[in-house]
This record gives structure tokens, C-alpha cells and sequence, in this order.
């Protein structure tokens, strides 16, 4: 099984706990980066080369098409996770990737959306 890396937005501290306690008893998984700014996204994904993005604020979506067209043009990124409503990733509606979006957080529902199989 591949190592799935994952990179992660400024989620609140309380959210964090259970985000990065999904990744530690996720198979092959782990942090490459968590806390980035909304506007350190981009050069975030270059530098690390993520397979999943997880964002838990919707400020990280401010960037409208700079950031769906920064998604674009990097192949390493397969996932986008989103912690909040489906409501605020309609920029990212046509952007070929995958795009889950979990309301109820649980360890085995971020779990399952970090492997694909959500």
C-alpha cells in the first residue's frame, strides 16, 4: 500500500485533535504540513507534493480560482477534504479531482475519505 501524505489547512485547535489522531491510526498515512495559512497554501503544496488537502476553513477557499487552478496544475494532489458544508467548495465543483466533504468528523470518516473510500 502506498504512503498517502496529507496536508492540512489552519484547522481549530479543537478539530485538529481529532484530524491528526484519524491520520496517526490511518494506514500509511501522515502529516507533511498542518496549519497553513489560506495564502501559504499553494506554495505549501508544491513544496511538499500532498496527495490529500484537507481544508477546515473556508477562508482557505478565498483564493476562488487561484486555488481550484493551483489543484490543477500540481498531479500530486488526488483528495480534497473539506470539514465544512458542501455549500462553500462550489469553486472547486469543476475541478476534475475528488472532492469529499464530511459533516459529522470521526476518526473512521476522515479515515475513509484520506484512503478514497469514502
Amino acid at each position: 500500500m502506498e504512503e498517502v501524505r496529507v496536508l492540512a489547512d489552519s484547522i481549530l485547535p479543537m478539530r485538529w485533535g481529532l484530524v491528526a489522531e484519524a491520520i496517526d491510526q490511518c494506514p500509511q498515512t501522515r502529516i507533511v504540513a498542518h496549519g497553513i495559512s489560506p495564502e501559504g497554501i499553494p506554495a505549501a503544496i508544491e513544496q511538499h507534493r500532498p496527495q490529500v488537502v484537507i481544508l477546515g476553513s473556508q477562508e482557505s477557499l478565498s483564493r476562488g480560482n487561484d486555488f481550484a487552478e493551483t489543484l490543477g496544475h500540481l498531479v500530486s494532489v488526488r483528495r480534497v477534504i473539506t470539514l465544512f458544508d458542501r455549500g462553500g467548495v462550489a469553486q472547486l465543483r469543476e475541478w476534475r479531482q475528488s472532492i469529499n466533504t464530511i459533516e459529522e468528523l470521526s476518526i473512521e470518516s476522515l479515515c475513509a475519505a484520506i484512503r478514497g473510500s469514502h
